[in-house]
């Protein structure tokens, strides 16, 4: 505690008595909040707007934290990292206590805040101001979650998380219960990105997430959904897992490059480990596909060849030119192997390629900028534009269309099911419509609660989840 004369002591509580008094220059004024791991506190210094971090044990100061306002209440994250400050503005501030980084401001309270507190899993943080409301935040992308009417000076969560106590607006404690919500879950970065979201893939096993970008590519863990790593890099359109797990390809500025990939199953977690990339494959590629077997690949040249051809993985010199296909940007092999469809972006039509015979088998000139994506048992063919068709493999007639995108993107992202009886389909640039294969009929439609654009989605091999890359 500390005193009128902003001198600082420490009690022990459980006797009363002092356990040390700390020098002058320890000067904790308004607030402290001891961290968890009992080695800093923190509180208001003498200076205004700022928070001082001493050593617990001797109130030596560490560091300072310049706020936007003089702090009225502090929370630490449990395990010790980071520390949440509220301002008498209203402002809530983030903290790194390692680095005296400001991780997030928070915007939303309109008056001085009173309290705040993060639950026992540092995955949410809870406030509430003088503006007679308290807020909850999603500690992992910083974004507000729930807002309700009521003034707490206290931010409680009981220790199993599942209740947070406040004071409503009538004066009364509520107590708001938490449930973990199966249907719905955000995976954010560890750090800000911009708008340059690319693709996304699916290990086999299902546990993994990777997703390609400007800014090279990203995995995540899809039990936890806590990032794994990121491999910074040039400019990459498709990052995607061979089919038995040894290692990823990624298609992009640089041309094709290896990642050999190492897991490692440790005691309730998994270690990934990420090689240098190899170039098998040069020019400037943008998107890709590898076959089933795991043998070919093709990366588009866009505009800057519009060829269409395939390579050997393992062996990159042999190569199959297929033809030319003008502004050739998606592709994707039928399950089998027999053909590889290719759609544009700003050029036109879609191409379907006999892999066996080595020519184009047929063209779709109807259809403009295009994605494509083979059902997984072969049957089906979709394409991606407007309208989104389905065409029987073989015959290529058309089964059914459908127009009730409502989408500014020229392309439509689309994605099977495992068992081929699903087509997810992005409609109106940020919603999934869930269709019938059989029918075109729709069965669902699906809403993030912020409503981002989504670029990509892939239904996970057992068919229980469907992930959705967005651009933000």
């Amino acid at each position: 505690m500390a005193g009128r004369d902003h001198q600082v002591s420490l009690y022990d509580l459980e006797s009363a008595r002092l356990n040390r008094r700390y020098p002058q220059e320890t000067v904790i004024q308004g607030v402290a909040a001891i961290d968890p791991r009992g080695r800093w506190v923190a509180g208001g210094a003498a200076e205004e707007r700022v928070v001082g971090l001493y050593d617990l044990a001797t109130g030596q100061s560490i560091r300072r934290f310049t706020n936007s306002a003089e702090a009225n209440c502090l929370a630490w994250r449990p395990d010790g990292q980071l520390l949440a400050v509220g301002g008498l503005d209203g402002m809530l501030e983030i903290w790194n206590a390692q680095t005296s980084e400001r991780i997030a401001r928070l915007e939303g309270h309109e008056s001085t805040l009173v309290a705040v507190g993060f639950n026992h899993a540092g995955t949410l943080l809870a406030s509430s101001g003088w503006d007679n409301s308290w807020r909850l935040w999603d500690a992992r992308d910083w974004r507000q979650s729930l807002m309700l009417p009521g003034l707490s000076y206290q931010a409680q969560f009981s220790p199993d998380d599942r209740t947070l106590a406040y004071i409503g607006h009538t004066g009364r404690i509520h107590c708001l219960e938490f449930a973990p919500a199966d249907c719905f879950r955000r995976m954010p970065p560890n750090r800000p990105v911009s708008n340059s979201a690319r693709n996304l893939d699916v290990s086999q096993d299902r546990r993994l997430a990777l997703a390609s970008s400007l800014e090279g590519f990203t995995m995540w863990d899809l039990s936890s959904g806590r990032e794994l790593i990121s491999v910074p890099s040039s400019p990459t359109s498709s990052a995607l897992f061979t089919p038995d797990g040894r290692s990823i390809i990624t298609f992009g500025r640089d041309g094709v490059m290896r990642w050999p990939l190492n897991r490692t199953v440790l005691t309730g977690s998994e270690e990934i480990r990420i090689g240098s990339g190899r170039l098998i494959g040069e020019g400037d590629r943008w998107y890709g596909a590898i076959s089933p077997d795991g043998k070919w690949g093709c990366g588009t040249y866009g505009f800057a060849t519009n060829r269409v051809e395939i390579f050997r993985l393992d062996d990159p010199t042999q190569r199959i030119p297929l033809g030319r296909h003008t502004g050739a940007n998606r592709v994707a092999f039928s399950p089998d192997g027999r053909w590889l469809a290719s759609g544009t972006w700003q050029g036109r039509g879609v191409k379907v390629w006999d892999l066996e015979a080595r020519k184009l088998e047929r063209e779709f000139s109807e259809l403009h900028i295009a994605t494509v994506e083979f059902s997984p048992e072969g049957r089906w063919l979709a394409t991606g534009s407007h309208p989104v068709q389905l065409r029987e493999v073989g015959s290529w007639g058309v089964q059914w269309s459908f127009d009730s995108l409502d989408s500014n993107s020229p392309w439509i992202p689309v994605a099977f099911s495992p068992k081929s009886d699903l087509l997810a389909v992005i409609v109106r640039d940020r919603d999934i419509a869930l269709l019938e294969v059989a029918t075109g009929r729709v069965l669902a439609n699906f809403e993030s609660p912020d409503r981002p654009t989504l670029v990509c989605l892939r239904f996970t091999p057992d068919g229980t989840k469907l992930v959705t890359l967005q651009n933000d």
